[in-house]
């Protein structure tokens, strides 16, 4: 399967994978949606690795064996929470995370929680499982680097979180994302461009669900130890984004009833809401 979910990854938008995590989370039920790096983590390493994570109802270890380590298979398939989880993300994130994508899960009847790690297999060439604890699913456990059951927030009763580790895994992944299979990633300075990414592909988000985008407020050192400064975005969508930078806007609705609502933008707030 190597070779179609590779095709699929370069013929999809580099952040696509995005839209796959948090459209996951929101179909599972999610409240709260998170993106970004574990602090405690980057600081000691010196390297930050992006992960998403979400109060959603979480998966049991049978549904992410099924969903997770079957290319053709999503949640729904079987009418799953967790709908489009597996094909969408993986053609989108497997390839530059060669070395793995740990997905850890929480639900009502498994508070101990499972975690499985999808990386590439240098010997069979293929996508697969990876081994953890002698076992290809398992409690989150402290394998000597991270003690992955220190990830779960205390906010998550049930949900998932996912983790990337790069092609190498030595690399950070939120800092430098969406590279090609055969290269380290490409630098971003930040996730600004996450947010604008995500702004352009939800046009507004339920009330009461609060997805946020943690942003540096300059960009790390590669190899930098101690307090990193930044903050986390709440992100609101498209929709907030064209209010404020509209000088006018209506509603025209056509014949079928569809109503088709434009916003005519001004250039100046569109410089200074750049910052150009």
């Amino acid at each position: 399967m190597r070779p179609i979910i590779e095709r699929a990854y370069r013929e999809s938008e580099t952040l696509q994978f995005l839209r796959e995590l948090v459209t996951n989370s929101i179909e599972a039920g999610a409240t709260i949606v998170r993106i970004g790096p574990h602090h405690e983590i980057g600081e000691s390493l010196g390297i930050w690795r992006f992960m998403a994570m979400d109060n959603g109802c979480g998966m049991s270890s049978d549904e992410m064996l099924s969903y997770l380590n079957n290319f053709g298979k999503g949640g729904k398939d079987i009418g799953g929470a967790h709908e489009n989880f597996g094909i969408g993300s993986k053609t989108s994130i497997l390839p530059w995370n060669r070395a793995g994508m740990v997905v850890i899960s929480y639900t009502e009847e498994n508070q101990q929680g499972s975690m499985i790690k999808l990386m590439l297999d240098e010997e069979t060439g293929e996508y697969g499982l990876g081994e953890l604890k002698g076992g290809v699913v398992c409690a989150p456990f402290d394998d000597g680097v991270i003690d992955w059951a220190s990830l779960r927030p205390d906010w998550m009763v049930t949900g998932t979180i996912v983790y990337l580790l790069g092609n190498t895994g030595h690399e950070s992944t939120y800092l430098e994302v969406g590279g090609t299979m055969d290269t380290p990633a490409t630098p971003h300075s930040s996730l600004y461009w996450a947010i604008e990414y995500l702004a352009k592909r939800y046009w507004v988000f339920d009330k009461d669900v609060l997805v946020s985008v943690y942003r540096f407020d300059k960009k790390p050192h590669p190899q930098q130890r101690g307090k990193v400064k930044g903050n986390s975005k709440r992100l609101k969508g498209g929709k907030a984004n064209a209010e404020k930078l509209a000088v006018q806007s209506g509603c025209v609705v056509l014949e079928d009833k569809t109503r088709v609502w434009w916003y005519l933008k001004d250039k100046t707030k569109i410089r200074e809401h750049n910052g150009s």
